[in-house]
């Protein structure tokens, strides 16, 4: 559990690189409830190389309260990010509230998450979530009054709410959210998700599914 937790300071890094959490269940799935949560500080991912071109290790999962997740947030109170995250480079996952979730997403009914900063990445950069997968969850719920109210800008998979989500099965998007940031890319950009799939197919296993949503995701940026 994870609650009345602030940060003020600025952050910096490579990888899983966040606000309040830098990493959150790294080698097992770890659900955490979060309540009154917030970062003031910048957050920013930079490559790192020390000189040698075989040790390059470019920035991932940059997230102004979390980098990185292995499961979803239990969201019981508001979560908030006022402060600016940065991925300088060409690395991956940047998010207002978390960069990366592996088999999870943010869920609950009884809090807000709200992203403030401004949020700039390269690949899959979203105002609350750089990149979500989840392959067994047949619903999600989006805190209702959650809300991106800054601009959101990278390369590919760029959006309002996620950059990039990847499930393996039916999925239903439940909840209340808005985007009132101007959201800017490349390739594969929207208000409320920059690439939304739900297939997923890799060497042994193939699967494929439908996606509805059940509320209101509104964008009223450019």
């Amino acid at each position: 559990k994870v609650t009345n937790c602030r940060n003020n300071g600025a952050i910096s890094g490579t990888y899983r690189v966040g606000g309040v959490i830098g990493a959150l269940g790294t080698n097992v799935a770890t659900a955490a409830d979060m309540s009154n949560v917030s970062n003031y500080g910048s957050v920013t991912g930079s490559d790192y190389n020390d000189g040698l071109a075989y040790n390059l290790q470019n920035a991932e999962s940059i997230g102004g309260v979390v980098g990185s997740v292995r499961d979803r947030i239990n969201v019981n109170g508001p979560i908030v990010n006022y402060g600016n995250v940065f991925l300088n480079g060409t690395g991956q996952y940047a998010g207002g509230i978390m960069g990366y979730t592996e088999f999870g997403f943010l869920m609950g009914e009884n809090g807000s998450v709200r992203n403030e900063g401004q949020i700039c990445g390269y690949d899959s950069t979203g105002g609350l979530i750089g990149y979500a997968s989840r392959y067994n969850e047949q619903c999600i719920y989006v805190p209702d009054g959650s809300v991106n109210a800054n601009t959101v800008t990278g390369s590919q998979y760029v959006g309002g709410l996620v950059g990039r989500i990847q499930v393996a099965s039916d999925l239903t998007i439940k909840g209340d959210f808005e985007n009132t940031g101007d959201i800017t890319g490349t390739g594969s950009v929207g208000g409320i998700f920059g690439y939304l799939s739900s297939s997923y197919q890799d060497s042994n296993k193939q699967w494929a599914g439908s996606v509805m949503i059940q509320g209101n995701l509104t964008n009223s940026g450019n």
